[in-house]
C-alpha cells in the first residue's frame, strides 16, 4: 500500500514533458520531417523547436517548469503558421505544416556587363531572449550590397522598429555586464553556395539533393524539388553535442547554431545570392559570465525575406558606400522609420510574427525612439 502511494505521489509531480506525444513535424505534401521549426506558448515565449528529423525539443529549461497550457503555435520560414493542442497521451503527434508559396522577386531583365555589385532589399526581423524572456525585438526594411567578385557584404537599415523590454535588459546588464557575441541580423554570404562547403563532406544522393556531413555525422543538406525552392539546411553544433565559446568574459554554451537559405528553382551547382529567396538563423544554448548566476538560457533568432534584386556598377556602388554598415553582430539600438513597413508584409507572403509576441509588443516590449 506504502509503495502504491508513492508511485500515485511520484506521478504528479512528473514534470508535464515526460507526459507530452513525441511531436513531430512534417512536410503536407512531401511528408518529410522539418527541422527547426520554432515552438511558442500562448504568451509568445520560443519554448523549443524541432531537431534535423523534425521531432520538437523543448529548451531544457523550460522542461523544469512544464508546459501549462497546452496551446503552442509553431512558426518556420518555409511554412505557414499554424496553432495547435499538444497531446498528454504520450503516443507519437504528427503536425503537417503547408508549404508556403514564395512571392517572385523582381526580374532582372538584364545583367550590366560593367556589374560589380548585387544589391538585396528585404524584409528582417531578429528576436532575442535572455532567461526565457524575451530581451528585444526588432524588424525593418534592409539593404545588402553584395560584391560579385572580392570583397565583403556591407549592409544599410533603411526603417526598423525595435522593441526592448526593460527590465530583462536591466536583468542582462547587472549579470552579463557587456554583450555576448551574437548576430542581429541574418548575415549574408557573397559566392556561390557549394564555394562554402569546404569544410563538409558531401553526399550526394541524387542531382536534387546532398547530405552534408561533418566528423561522419549528418549535420543537413542542400534539396531541391520539381517545382519549389532550393532548401540548405545546416547545424553547425554536431548532434548531441555542446560547444564552449568565451567572448569579452563570457562563457557561452551552444547547442544548436542553425542556418537556413531557401532559394529560387535553379541548378545546386550554381545557386549565389542573386537566386536567394530567405534566410533563417537560429543560435540557443546558455550564458554566463559570473559563477554566482551560472548558466542562464539564451537565444537568438534571425529572418530575411528577399523584396528585390538587381545588379549595380562599382559607380553606382560608390555614391551609397559611405553610409554602409559591415557589422552583422550589432544594430542600431534606437527605432527609425518613415512609414508602417509591417503592413506590407502579406504583399510579398512574408509570414506575420509571432501572434502571442505581437501582444507583448507595446506591452512588456517598448518601442525604442
Amino acid at each position: 500500500m506504502i509503495r502504491l502511494v508513492k508511485l500515485v505521489i511520484l506521478f504528479f509531480f512528473i514534470p508535464i514533458h515526460f507526459l507530452l506525444a513525441q511531436v513531430v513535424f512534417v512536410d503536407s505534401d512531401t511528408k518529410l520531417p522539418i527541422p527547426s521549426v520554432s515552438v511558442f506558448n500562448v504568451n509568445g515565449n520560443l519554448i523549443g523547436f524541432s531537431n534535423k528529423n523534425g521531432m520538437m525539443e523543448l529548451i531544457p529549461e523550460m522542461k523544469a517548469g512544464g508546459l501549462n497550457p497546452l496551446d503552442l503555435s509553431v512558426q518556420h520560414i518555409s511554412y505557414e503558421s499554424k496553432a495547435f493542442t499538444a497531446s498528454k497521451n504520450g503516443a507519437e503527434q504528427v503536425i503537417l505544416l503547408q508549404p508556403r508559396a514564395n512571392q517572385l522577386k523582381e526580374v532582372v531583365i538584364s545583367i550590366n556587363p560593367t556589374a560589380e555589385f548585387l544589391y538585396i532589399k528585404g524584409y528582417y526581423r531578429s528576436l532575442e531572449t535572455f532567461n526565457l524572456k524575451h530581451k528585444y525585438y526588432s524588424d525593418g526594411i534592409i539593404e545588402f550590397y553584395v560584391p560579385l567578385k572580392k570583397g565583403k557584404v556591407k549592409y544599410r537599415l533603411v526603417d526598423f522598429r525595435v522593441y526592448q523590454d526593460p527590465a530583462v535588459t536591466e536583468d542582462y546588464r547587472q549579470k552579463m555586464w557587456t554583450f555576448f557575441q551574437a548576430p542581429r541580423i541574418a548575415e549574408i554570404f557573397p559566392g556561390k553556395l557549394m564555394d562554402r562547403m569546404a569544410e563538409y563532406t558531401l553526399r550526394k544522393v541524387s542531382d536534387k539533393k546532398y547530405f552534408l556531413l561533418k566528423k561522419e555525422s549528418e549535420v543537413g543538406h542542400i534539396a531541391s524539388t520539381e517545382s519549389g525552392p532550393v532548401s540548405f539546411y545546416v547545424d553547425h553544433i554536431l548532434p548531441d553535442t555542446v560547444r564552449l565559446e568565451k567572448v569579452l568574459g563570457i562563457e557561452a554554451k551552444l547547442r544548436h547554431d542553425v542556418y537556413i537559405e531557401n532559394y529560387s528553382h535553379a541548378p545546386i551547382e550554381d545557386l549565389s545570392p542573386k537566386d536567394l529567396l530567405n534566410v533563417y538563423q537560429l543560435v540557443t544554448g546558455t550564458i554566463k559570465r559570473k559563477a554566482e548566476y551560472g548558466h542562464i538560457p539564451y537565444e537568438v533568432m534571425n529572418e530575411f525575406y528577399v523584396m528585390q534584386t538587381e545588379f549595380l556598377s562599382a559607380k553606382e556602388y560608390q555614391v551609397v558606400e559611405p553610409s554602409l554598415l559591415k557589422n552583422f553582430n550589432k544594430a542600431s539600438d534606437k527605432s527609425v522609420f518613415s512609414r508602417p513597413f509591417w503592413n506590407d508584409l502579406a504583399t510579398y507572403n512574408i509570414s506575420p510574427i509571432n501572434s502571442g509576441l505581437e501582444t507583448q509588443l507595446d506591452q512588456n516590449l517598448k518601442l525604442m525612439k
